[in-house]
């Protein structure tokens, strides 16, 4: 190097290169343990029922009964009594 600004740029070069030959290593093991845990996921939600090639979906539709509504109601009753009692106390 001729001048002290290609000198900077020579060492800065080597220094990337360095950190990079070093970040190689441990890079590696994480991409390994990252696609381990991503098959072991796919095949716990293959073995509970989640099948992305079916067309056909596990969801489960559940309309609304009359002893929703008569649950709903009798929570929100107890509420508004709660709520009562405490300030009347």
């Amino acid at each position: 190097p001729e001048t002290l600004q290609e000198a900077a740029l020579v060492e800065l070069h080597a220094t990337c290169g360095l950190r990079l030959r070093l970040m190689i290593p441990l890079c590696v093991p994480l991409l390994v343990s990252s696609v381990r845990k991503t098959n072991s996921a796919a095949i716990a939600a293959e073995v509970r029922g989640f099948n992305l090639r079916d067309a056909q979906s596990g969801f489960k539709e559940y309309p609304f009964a009359g002893l929703d509504f008569a649950v709903i109601a009798l929570s929100i009753l107890l509420l508004v009594a709660a709520g009562a009692s405490s300030v009347l106390l």
